[in-house]
């Protein structure tokens, strides 16, 4: 039952009805005097409950950590008890979408929960996409993944997406290519200028990036000199982790986690 004041009111919203259920309707008027009689009875019925609707696409903050969003999704005739949030990961294309957030709101705050390997804590590589999708979750089940989005983040130093594919789909050989350059350059009247030419040639890496690691060599063979008398050792990688990789990283934009394998 609901009742509306006024004398031009003609509609009114009755709160509390169950889904999918039938309903017999009637309206009368009242006045100072008192009511009418009852109008003719109408059959209606509510829509049956279902899933929600989609979610609307996911965005990212530009904060540290990452803070994900995404628009609500309607609900059916039965609330929305959680949304799951998944990711493709660029490192590792062959693992497929990775749910990394199952929650109640339509948020995720990245530096609130550990994240499922191998997303890294969700700290993507600069200048990567990495493609997002997000449903809603009701006691009906899921509703259909809402539109894809790719979450960027801006390219933070000499690095860019074509060195990171390299470091990728050759980590080994781009190693190995990085110490030879470096190794012919010995030498070299002028090392970085020789060593950089080398590694562009050889590994692939961009002018800005093969830059970046001449820096990370030469701060090895300064530091680490006798330690990478074998360069190949893991006394030597142990040396230039702890010397040389901070500027590296800082140089690369790039996470330790992505360099060469020692």
């Amino acid at each position: 039952e609901c009742s509306i004041g006024g004398s031009n009111a003609s509609s009114c919203t009755a709160l509390g009805a169950a889904s999918g259920a039938a309903y017999r309707c009637r309206v009368r008027a009242l006045n100072s005097v008192g009511p009418s009689g009852w109008s003719s009875p109408v059959q209606t019925s509510t829509l049956a409950a279902t899933v929600p609707d989609a979610p609307g696409v996911a965005s990212a903050s530009a904060s540290d950590p990452l803070l994900l969003r995404w628009a609500a999704a309607a609900e059916r005739g039965t609330p929305v008890l959680a949304y799951e949030l998944q990711a493709r990961d660029w490192w590792a294309p062959s693992v497929g979408w990775v749910t990394i957030f199952n929650g109640s709101q339509p948020e995720l705050d990245t530096g609130d929960l550990p994240l499922p390997e191998p997303l890294y804590g969700l700290r993507p590589l600069p200048g990567v996409p990495y493609p997002l999708r997000v449903r809603a979750i009701s006691r009906l089940g899921p509703s259909l993944w809402g539109p894809e989005s790719n979450l960027t983040i801006p390219q933070r130093g000499g690095c860019g997406l074509s060195d990171e594919q390299v470091f990728r789909d050759a980590p080994a050989a781009t190693k190995a290519g990085i110490q030879s350059g470096l190794l012919a350059c010995v030498a070299a009247a002028d090392q970085a200028a020789c060593a950089q030419r080398r590694i562009q040639q050889q590994v692939g890496l961009s002018a800005p990036c093969a830059a970046c690691w001449v820096q990370e060599g030469l701060c090895s063979i300064r530091r680490c000199v006798l330690q990478c008398l074998q360069p190949a050792s893991a006394v030597c990688a142990r040396c230039s982790q702890a010397n040389c990789f901070p500027a590296c990283v800082l140089c690369s934009g790039m996470p330790e986690w992505a360099f060469p394998p020692p």
